[in-house]
C-alpha cells in the first residue's frame, strides 16, 4: 500500500481531474499531472503539475503523529494576446482552489486542506508564458510506525 503522503498527492490530482463532475468548468485544454522528469512544452499548456514539497510532523498522541504536508501546484499557461501574464495563470489558480475546496478532507484521508502562499514566476523577457507556484497545506494523522495508516 502507498504511504498516506502519496495517497494524498494522488487525491489532489484526482480532485482536480474530476472537478468538471462537480459542475465546474475546467479551463480549456488543461492537463493535470504528477511531476514528471520531462520539460513542459507549450503544446501541453495550460498545465498544473502536482507534487509534495515538505512533510513536517509532530507527536499527536502515543501512537500517532500529526503531519503538515505541503503540496505544490505548479500552474503554467500561455498568455493570450492582450492579456497579462499574471491573469493567465491566476485563472488556473482560482479554478484549482474551487476544485480543492469542494472536499477539504480529500475523501476523509485529511483533517483539512488549506490554500497557502502563491509565488508568481513571470519572466519579463518571455511574456508569452506565465507560471505560479501555490502551496497547499494538508493536515493529516498517521500512525507513528506505519506511514500507510492513519
Amino acid at each position: 500500500m502507498a504511504s498516506i503522503r502519496t495517497q494524498l498527492t494522488t487525491r489532489v490530482i484526482t480532485a482536480l481531474q474530476a472537478a468538471t463532475a462537480l459542475g465546474m468548468t475546467k479551463p480549456a485544454g488543461l492537463t493535470v499531472r504528477r511531476m514528471l522528469n520531462v520539460p513542459a512544452e507549450d503544446s501541453v499548456l495550460p498545465l498544473i503539475i502536482v507534487f509534495p514539497s515538505i512533510d513536517a510532523r509532530e507527536q499527536h498522541d502515543q501512537l500517532r503523529e500529526i503531519h503538515e504536508l505541503q503540496i505544490v501546484l505548479d500552474s503554467r499557461a500561455l498568455v493570450a494576446s492582450g492579456s497579462s501574464p499574471d491573469q493567465a495563470v491566476d485563472d488556473l489558480l482560482t479554478w484549482a482552489e474551487r476544485a480543492l475546496k469542494a472536499d477539504e478532507t480529500l475523501g476523509g484521508l485529511a483533517i483539512t486542506v488549506t490554500a497557502g502562499a502563491i509565488e508568481w514566476d513571470i519572466d519579463t523577457s518571455d511574456l508569452e508564458r506565465s507560471r505560479a507556484l501555490q502551496l497547499w497545506i494538508v493536515l493529516y494523522l498517521a500512525q507513528e510506525f506505519n506511514p500507510e495508516a492513519n
